[in-house]
């Protein structure tokens, strides 16, 4: 996906690689206990499990998101014009 990044102009893009690990019953990541799932919890799940891997991942999400959010928003407000 980031290969893709700098060819796309706007969208959205969703990994669904996990999945497959799970239902296939492959991969070192077993999913997350029942109370988890339930709660939508399971991205903390996988970051207890495999920190290095997935805290830094998570942490630039969560440094990108404000500025995604502010950049569709300027957009919505252009196009309102």
């Amino acid at each position: 996906m980031s290969r893709l990044k700098p060819y796309l102009k706007r969208g959205v893009m969703f990994g669904y690689g996990a999945i497959f690990n799970f239902n296939a019953g492959v991969g070192e990541v077993k999913r997350a206990p029942q109370w988890m799932l339930k709660l939508r919890l399971e991205w903390l799940h996988r970051a207890l499990e495999q920190p290095q891997k997935n805290i830094p991942r998570y942490w630039n999400f969560v440094k990108t998101l404000p500025r995604l959010v502010s950049e569709e928003r300027r957009k919505v407000a252009r196009q309102s014009r």
